[in-house]
């Protein structure tokens, strides 16, 4: 079954930053390892290992990996509508 989704691995290094940026499609974050800190507009999330972040298509978000330890993540992505 296709869920409308494409998956990606990524992997922050300790005290990363991932600066602000859109995506034309909605965006799904789970937290594999680690904790990481998510600004999404002006609200600030902070995302535990297991845990799963939905970030709007075309919202200004940007990340940093916390507690000076790595964390791993999959990025979802919704394929956009044909």
């Amino acid at each position: 079954m296709d869920a409308g989704y494409k998956l990606y691995r990524a992997d922050l290094s300790a005290d990363s930053f991932v600066p602000y940026h859109t995506h034309d499609e909605d965006e799904v974050i789970l937290v594999l390892d680690g904790r990481v800190k998510m600004i999404v507009e002006e609200t600030e999330v902070v995302i535990d290992e297991g845990h799963l972040l939905y970030v709007e298509a075309r919202a200004i978000h940007c990340a940093k990996s916390l507690d000076e330890n790595p964390a791993s993540l999959v990025l979802g992505f919704r394929a956009k509508a044909a």
